[in-house]
């Protein structure tokens, strides 16, 4: 693929993931965070025992400079934030992405860039902890939705070695990984044990299969 200039907005764990491997393929990476990012030392980061070079670290947004891909990695309650920092700073994007999980509605931040958001789902959990990364996929990959530019998402995407793909059920896909979420966030904070604790006893996969099935009848009635 020839080299892409990035700029990946939110730099936390999957930010930095995403750009250092976007970074490794020669694409030309911006990445512009706060606390996550600031935390990080030198130059280098570890991703499942592999070493990787930092892409060139912003700690506020650049000013009107244009990138083939503008990724926003950020929390879902910095989205607004970030959006209305993006516009205010004439930063111009041809394809303009959004992580999230489940179901969000971009339709006003895409009238405030007055262009359309990509969106992408994870389905693997990330972590970071000073210069290493933990990332725990799963078969399915990072999914976008079934568009020219969701095409072009994923192409750039898979090019750096993640797998990821332009599905034609990604409205659908996004709704069980909210479910997913929904569930398993709080059956693991109400026990206090993680994922593969709760799979791995009796009692709790009970519990789990019991909720997912309540949460597709309802949306099913919807």
């Amino acid at each position: 693929m020839d080299k892409k200039r990035v700029l990946i907005c939110g730099a936390g764990s999957i930010g930095i993931y995403l750009g250092a491997k976007l970074h490794s393929h020669k694409h030309e990476v911006d990445l512009v965070g706060r606390r996550k990012l600031r935390a990080v030392e030198g130059n280098k980061v570890i991703i499942n025992n592999k070493e990787y070079i930092i892409p060139k670290r912003r700690y506020s947004f650049p000013k009107k400079q244009e990138y083939d891909f503008v990724f926003i990695t950020s929390k879902l309650y910095d989205l607004d934030k970030i959006i209305k920092l993006i516009s205010k700073n004439k930063i111009n994007g041809k394809i303009i992405s959004n992580i999230q999980n489940g179901l969000i509605d971009c339709s006003e931040f895409e009238k405030t860039l007055k262009k359309k958001i990509v969106p992408i789902c994870v389905f693997g959990g990330f972590r970071i902890e000073r210069n290493k990364i933990f990332s725990n996929p799963t078969p399915i990959g990072w999914k976008t939705e079934f568009s020219d530019e969701g095409k072009k998402v994923s192409k750039l995407i898979s090019s750096c070695g993640i797998p990821c793909g332009a599905d034609k059920k990604f409205d659908s896909l996004k709704g069980e990984k909210m479910i997913v979420n929904c569930c398993l966030n709080a059956l693991s904070a109400i026990e206090k044990k993680q994922f593969q604790e709760l799979f791995s006893k009796k009692e709790t996969l009970e519990r789990i299969y019991k909720l997912f099935g309540e949460c597709y009848e309802i949306l099913g009635k919807e």
